[in-house]
Parts: structure tokens; sequence; C-alpha cells
């Protein structure tokens, strides 16, 4: 049992994990997301960067092995910082677009699902529908809706 601070710092290059915190009666389902996480792009050189508070906080939809989640990232902005592209690149994060990504895999995710391509030969929607049983098999939630929404009222 962490208290939310330690839990955050425990968690700053393992984002993806499933937690359950105690909600004073019992132990719930939550994601990181919801404690306020912020994963912080680093330098090259492995530091983060002093200026990351100064940029503007996105929030991404990210794919991983464990499931489908919202990430709230902050780039570097050192002025002499690469791309937001290669930032993520660098962090292990496949973008979908090269402009302006909203969307990323995880390496891990994309390394999976090229496996099971090969010998069961999983199609990406089954791969897919498979993530979004592990984000909430019991269907209580929609998540490409959830997504869909959270966009529409972003922009």
């Amino acid at each position: 049992l962490y208290c939310k601070a330690c839990l955050l710092k425990n968690h700053a290059q393992i984002p993806f994990h499933k937690i359950q915190p105690w909600n004073g009666s019992f132990f719930c389902h939550d994601t990181l997301h919801n404690l306020d996480f912020i994963l912080l792009l680093r330098h090259p050189t492995g530091q983060i960067c002093p200026c990351a508070s100064l940029a503007p906080r996105k929030t991404l939809v990210a794919l991983d092995v464990t499931g489908i989640h919202m990430l709230d990232v902050l780039y570097c902005n050192y002025f002499q910082a690469q791309d937001e592209v290669r930032q993520l690149l660098r962090s292990q994060l496949y973008p979908a677009t090269l402009s302006f990504p909203r969307t990323v895999a995880t390496f891990r995710l994309l390394e999976h699902f090229q496996l099971l391509s090969f010998v069961p030969k999983a199609s990406a929607k089954e791969y897919y529908t498979s993530l979004e049983h592990m984000t909430d098999n019991a269907s209580s939630v929609n998540v490409l809706v959830s997504i869909s929404y959270f966009f529409d009222s972003t922009s």
C-alpha cells in the first residue's frame, strides 16, 4: 500500500500498470490517469527536462498489452528539443500519425501483435477486441465511445 505521491513516483517508468487503490472499504479498480499521473519525456541523455513544466500537458490514447489507457504526457520543452514524434519513439511509444500524435502503441504491444499475427493468425480487429476486454472485461464502458467522447470534448 502506497500513498498517492509514492504510487505516482513508483510508476514513473511503468505507466501502464493496473492499480487497485484502497477506497476505505475495499480495493477498487482505477487508472493512473485518474490519479493525475503525467509521463515526463526525457532528454536523449535520460535526464528529465527542466523545462517540461512549461510545456503544455497533452493527453494521448495509449495501446499496451495491458489494455487501452489514457496517458498525460509532458514533452521536453528545451529550445533544442526534438519533435514530439522522436520524443515518443525514444520513450518506446509508436505514434499512430507523424503530425500531432494523439494515439500511441507501446513497442511491446507491437512485438506482441507481430507474434500473434504470425502463428495463430490473429487479425488486428481480434487483437484490438482483446485489448478492449483487458481494459474493461465487464463491458460496462464502451472503450471506443469513451475515447471518441474524450477527443470530441477536447477539440
